[in-house]
């Protein structure tokens, strides 16, 4: 049977192996090309809403028609 630390060990590991990695850069035409890397859909379904509303956030509504997002 596991330990309480061996079992938060096994957690914090599963969720370290779950982060998502984004990459942004500028496109020819203004707008911003995300790649986004993950092991799950849903990881990278979270980490898009996430985008999104801190890209509302932090700039202007204009801005964000420029944003393309695409993912490899």
């Amino acid at each position: 049977m596991q330990s309480r630390a061996e079992k938060e060990e096994e957690k914090r590991r599963s969720l370290k192996a779950d982060k998502v990695e984004a990459t942004i850069r500028k496109n020819g035409n203004g707008s911003e090309i995300v790649k986004i890397r993950s092991r799950t859909e849903e990881k990278i379904s979270s980490f898009f809403l996430f985008y999104i509303s801190r890209t509302i956030q932090c700039q202007e509504a204009t801005l964000l028609e420029k944003t393309s997002v695409r993912f490899y």
